[in-house]
């Protein structure tokens, strides 16, 4: 860069208080420098010195640097994004996202680049979130999963519990309280996990094929094999109404309130019940062509969606015999349910082993929105309680637990190595605790999504309990 000369004198700066002392010397005018702000990280710059005392600090410093140099890249991308025209988004996107952050100039202090000038993109309304943003972070797949547990922090025995695909036999309270059947009885954990009763025996012939508690805790659904339906008092542990109406084995229930649930069986009907009034149910639908293999009933209580082997999906409403959606798309029996708590009409399904996929969908546009395939059986799906994760079990092939990001379906994290299918899983009502059965009959407890808060620490090392279900 060439200074330019002038050859008068110019006093663009002078004072009359302060006067030169050369008032015939002609002055020099030099651009000033303008620092160039990526280079302002004096920090990152020092650890690139080749200095002894810098490197006796890249060693500590540089695992740091590691760990967080994606976030100023990122954030580098959802800016040119959010600013540069669609032509240019692409091209500039990429070159921030493959540039290495280390790639730094030769000196601390340059002269600026020169930016570009074109025209800015015009926002036809104004959202905190831009739809530009938006498509940009969707589009974004994880560069690195979430850490997750190696280990479970709690394992329990349970001989008898049932190795079969279609049941529901794995619930979790608001109370704290988690249920499970066991072959012919039922029991529960309290107190932290610390605490097992049995609940109820049943007679030999006969045994609990689905449960589901409500949501205030007080209440517990029972299916069984026969087609009959109980409702259990959690609190004196008694059975307080018995209900027919199925003709054969009932595999899954969900409550809509603390007083309506409904129950799927095998005779491909599913029943809405009442445990305020003594008649077997209050209202029936009817559209599945094979057995119903789950229910789910939405936060809000707008929507029941329905899985069945029939290959579909059903999403009903309280007052309708007939779906209000068929949800086509998927090639094994649809197990896996799950709503989304911070959308009531996004729904989450997943596929058996001939399907693999998981796939959301938006049930008042009735579309798919995204789809994946996950390479293995999806036996259960939970969101968090926060709604920002995914969290399924697999059967055939992986037997994983794996995590997803649920708007864009890209994997955050697996925990493989477990001995045989996940089959059953449940949430902790605080949303930290993870609980989950498979068919080595064992049930084990993963600290998932833990909370971060001081003085709780998440036990990591596996503690082999002595305590049997029995």
């Amino acid at each position: 860069y060439k200074t330019p000369n002038v050859s008068k004198t110019v006093s663009y700066f002078s004072s009359t208080k302060y006067p030169t002392s050369s008032p015939g010397m002609k002055e020099t005018l030099a651009d000033r420098f303008i620092p160039l702000r990526t280079c302002t990280n004096l920090y990152e710059r020092f650890l690139a010195e080749d200095s002894p005392t810098a490197g006796k600090l890249k060693a500590d410093a540089m695992q740091d640097i590691e760990e967080t140099k994606e976030d100023p890249k990122m954030y580098k991308a959802l800016l040119k994004a959010h600013i540069l025209p669609e032509e240019q988004n692409k091209v500039k996107t990429e070159a921030i996202l493959e540039e290495p952050m280390s790639n730094l100039p030769g000196g601390i202090l340059t002269f600026k680049k020169e930016e570009y000038k074109g025209d800015p993109l015009i926002r036809e309304e104004l959202n905190p979130i831009a739809k530009v943003s938006q498509e940009f972070l969707a589009s974004i797949e994880s560069s690195s999963f979430r850490k997750l547990p190696k280990e479970p922090y709690k394992v329990l025995d349970a001989p008898g519990l049932r190795n079969d695909f279609y049941l529901n036999i794995v619930d979790w309270s608001s109370t704290d309280i988690l249920a499970v059947a066991l072959s012919h009885a039922l029991y529960v954990l309290k107190e932290n996990l610390t605490q097992v009763e049995l609940i109820l025996e049943i007679p030999p012939g006969n045994e609990i094929t689905a449960l589901s508690f409500s949501p205030n805790g007080s209440h517990l659904f029972l299916g069984y094999t026969s087609g009959a339906v109980q409702v259990v008092d959690t609190e004196a542990s008694k059975v307080v109404a018995s209900y027919t109406g199925h003709s054969s084995v009932v595999t899954c229930g969900s409550w809509l309130n603390d007083s309506l649930f409904s129950t799927g069986a095998d005779d491909k009907l599913i029943l809405d019940r009442d445990v305020r009034t003594p008649t077997p149910f209050v209202k029936f639908h009817e559209g599945h062509k094979q057995k119903v293999c789950n229910l789910k009933w939405s936060l809000d209580g707008r929507f029941l969606a329905s899985g069945g082997c029939d290959n579909k999906a059903l999403v009903w409403d309280l007052h309708h015999v007939s779906p209000l959606l068929t949800l086509s798309g998927h090639t094994a029996a649809v197990k896996g349910l799950a709503w989304n708590p911070l959308s009531g009409n996004l729904l989450a399904t997943g596929g058996g082993t001939d399907d693999r996929s998981i796939k959301i969908w938006d049930c008042v546009d009735n579309k798919c929105l995204k789809s994946t395939d996950t390479g293995s059986q999806v036996c259960c799906m939970e969101f968090s309680k926060r709604g920002h994760e995914l969290i399924t079990t697999h059967g055939y092939m992986n037997n994983a637990i794996s995590l997803w990001n649920p708007y864009s379906l890209a994997k955050l994290g697996a925990i493989a190595g477990n001995s045989g299918r996940v089959l059953h899983l449940a949430i902790s009502p605080d949303g930290e605790t993870v609980a989950t059965g498979a068919e080595d009959e064992t049930l084990k407890f993963w600290k998932m999504f833990p909370s971060g808060k001081k003085g709780k620490e998440c036990v990591s090392s596996l503690i082999l309990s002595c305590m049997e279900l029995r």
